[in-house]
């Protein structure tokens, strides 16, 4: 009895010991993923707030307009909304954040960086995911090096806060696959599947082309992590696909129509030829252009990485095959496939810091030191190198600029009064969200340029140094772009329809017109 007694303060002490260090452990972790997910998030608000622009029109027209128009009700309407070829589903979404941000102010400086914040978390949540598999894998020092690669590597940076369903299903087809790999030993939470199924479902949902990539992975997930939770995990996909089917069914005429009809007007009809069409090897060869030299370090911490996860490495695999075997490419479409890759390279870059810092520690070097100069030198070549790219790289620096004047213009613009009609004379299209005034928006073609000195419109969009109407005195200019306004009123003229595909101005072809 005495030596029982005895022992219960040490049991006591040492369990207390126990907590402490893992309560110690949990705030590390927590503090270092919430400084890699801050860290995210800064970086992708430089496009929203410091280099805002267009990587394409689709970011405009196929999103951010709708949900104008559903919110205000004025938008300009793209061949697609006529067709009935996408969906309402993400447009919808911007619409909510675009009638939250009424709380706070009217126009575009208050519903774009509220649109901007959100997809911004969004792209930054890639960046835990690769914190938390570096974590897991590795330690908190593996976390924050594979973290930090996702969270300031430079295409993550660009494509995270934009308005494309590429990067909204990219950043959604993160957080699946990491809820799809659990920690070691196997534990699989009851929410676990129902949330990776629906996930999954909603990135296959939303971009399409990522489907065979999603169903490789779902099949893969059945047969191993989800093998007991097969039921929940296949139901709560099946159930989110039909929810996004069924907002066909209440927003245009039955469900799934917005996909039956982009499949028939792409594969069918062949609009995506109209935009054009690059060899197979066009995204292997662009990404040599950007990344340069940094392209073959990449693909050694990318093959390094998948041996840690093979799931996400996979799926970049396919994405890029499946997409390479479409004609019409653009850099946007390979992004999920990207951010994929950064993510499993960040993980490669972890396990070679990890087996740097045992050499230092076999050498002498005490476990501290030895993590804390491998991390710091691996961080400061990851920095340094999209610094570099940044700075010193044509093909950045031409997509960080892209259509950053007329969106600077365009919000100028919103602010100012007596705007009666806008006409852009350099640009064959204009966007509501960007100008806001609830006026006729009129633009010009190549082959049918605006009038000048129409008496349609009293403020006018135009590139510096290229002549202005009768009357016009400029009031701003943003890079290439000018904001010009004469005194008087307007008198509406017919507005132009945005252009459709050739493809689809064939009479025979009459059941795709609504």
């Amino acid at each position: 009895m005495t030596e029982g007694l005895s022992t219960r303060p040490d049991d006591r002490s040492h369990a207390c010991r126990q907590s402490g260090e893992a309560v110690r452990r949990l705030s590390a972790d927590v503090i270092a993923g919430s400084a890699v997910f801050a860290a995210a998030l800064a970086a992708r608000l430089l496009p929203v707030f410091v280099f805002p622009g267009v990587n394409h029109a689709d970011e405009v027209f196929q999103t951010v307009e709708q949900a104008h128009r559903l919110v205000f009700g004025t938008g300009t309407v793209p061949w697609e909304f006529v067709y009935g070829t996408r969906s309402w589903v993400l447009p919808g979404a911007l619409a909510g954040l675009m009638a939250a941000s009424l709380a706070f102010g009217d126009g575009p400086d208050f519903y774009m960086p509220a649109i901007g914040l959100a997809l911004a978390a969004l792209g930054a949540a890639s960046a835990l995911c690769a914190f938390l598999w570096g974590r897991r894998f590795f330690g908190i020092s593996g976390g924050v090096v594979a973290g930090t690669v996702t969270a300031v590597w430079i295409d993550a940076v660009y494509f995270g806060p934009r308005a494309l369903s590429d990067s909204v299903a990219a950043h959604i087809l993160v957080i699946a696959l990491y809820l799809s790999t659990p920690a070691r030993p196997v534990i699989v939470t009851r929410w676990r599947p129902i949330a990776a199924g629906a996930l999954l479902a909603l990135a296959g949902s939303l971009r399409i082309q990522l489907l065979p990539a999603i169903g490789v992975v779902g099949m893969w997930q059945l047969s191993t992590i989800f093998r007991g939770q097969r039921v929940a995990f296949a139901c709560s996909g099946l159930l989110t696909a039909l929810l996004y089917g069924a907002v066909d069914g209440l927003t245009w005429s039955y469900p799934f129509e917005a996909l039956w009809r982009n499949v028939v007007a792409n594969l069918y009809y062949g609009v995506q030829t109209d935009f054009g069409v690059m060899p197979w090897y066009w995204y292997l060869s662009t990404l040599i252009e950007y990344w340069t030299g940094l392209s073959a370090v990449m693909l050694g911490l990318c093959l390094i990485g998948a041996v840690r996860l093979p799931q996400p490495f996979v799926a970049a695999l396919l994405i890029a095959a499946s997409l390479s075997l479409l004609g019409h490419k653009e850099l946007r479409f390979i992004y999920p496939a990207i951010l994929l890759g950064v993510i499993v390279s960040g993980v490669g870059l972890a396990q070679l810091v990890s087996w740097i810092g045992e050499a230092l520690e076999n050498k002498g070097w005490t476990r501290h030191n030895a993590t804390t100069e491998t991390c710091a030198v691996a961080l400061a070549l990851v920095v340094l190198a999209q610094l570099a790219l940044a700075t010193g790289s044509r093909p950045y620096n031409d997509l960080w600029t892209s259509g950053r004047g007329i969106v600077m213009a365009a919000r100028y613009v919103a602010r100012i009064k007596l705007v009666c009609g806008i006409g852009i004379l350099d640009h064959d299209w204009g966007a509501y969200a960007w100008f806001h005034h609830a006026v006729p928006l009129y633009w010009g073609t190549p082959d049918d340029p605006l009038d000048r000195d129409s008496v349609a419109f009293n403020t006018v969009v135009y590139d510096k140094g290229k002549p202005v109407g009768f009357g016009y005195v400029t009031r701003a200019c943003f890079h290439k772009s000018c904001v010009a306004q004469r005194q008087g009123n307007c008198s509406p003229a017919t507005k132009k329809s945005m252009p459709a595909p050739p493809s689809l101005h064939d009479p025979w072809k009459p059941e795709l017109n609504r």
